[in-house]
């Protein structure tokens, strides 16, 4: 969880609200606030206390989600620009943590938070798959789009912030195609809709 600390305390950077909704709505930088000093789990603790989430305690259940909403704040942010106000992806989100929560596994996993990435990027991208209906894509440019939304997502996993060209050394793109494909970002656009002349759209965030 140290890269999650770690990006989550750099939101409040000035350098970094620049980049990030923080600094254009009020609500959110109180949000950020409200939860940046909860304290986080240690590994033992965390075992314990979803093993009684499972058994129903409601108390371990609301310890379990606000100890990782950091974790959502984290992921939602990778998804800026796609049509949906910051906190509208992190309240999606946070469903896709209690989802997670009451689903868990341990034979699957050990980790609740290896565990509820897949189900936080599964909340979030289908909101924003719905909310983005707006303008149709090439399902080539759509696939780029979210191969490099990716790549940003597992990089601020790690606690880096990738340039465009080191973006570019991952996804096989110029840094001019890379720099074009940010732009297009922050436009509403659809990723599900795709010309009939095109491949299909390979789903990044499965």
């Amino acid at each position: 969880m140290a890269s999650t600390r770690q990006f989550f305390e750099g939101l409040f950077e000035k350098k970094v609200l620049g980049r990030h909704a923080v600094q254009h709505d009020p609500a959110l930088r109180a949000y950020l606030r409200d939860i940046q000093h909860i304290a986080l789990l240690e590994p033992g603790e965390e075992t314990r206390l979803l093993i009684r989430a499972l058994q129903g305690d409601q108390q371990a259940q609301h310890r379990l989600v606000e100890a990782n909403l950091r974790l959502v704040v984290l992921i939602a942010s990778c998804f800026q620009g796609c049509g949906l106000a910051m906190m509208d992806l992190v309240g999606e989100g946070n469903l896709g943590l209690v989802e997670a929560i009451r689903r868990f596994d341990f034979a699957k996993s050990r980790r609740l938070t290896t565990y509820a990435k897949y189900w936080i990027l599964k909340t979030i991208a289908a909101a924003a798959a719905e909310k983005t209906k707006v303008v149709s894509m090439s399902a080539s440019t759509a696939q780029k789009i979210e191969r490099i939304r990716q790549v940003i997502s597992d990089g601020l996993h790690q606690g880096t912030e990738l340039t465009a060209k080191e973006i570019a050394g991952v996804v096989g793109l110029s840094a001019k195609q890379v720099a074009e494909l940010l732009t297009l970002m922050q436009e509403p656009v659809s990723l599900d809709q795709h010309r009939e002349d095109e491949d299909p759209l390979v789903a990044a965030l499965g």
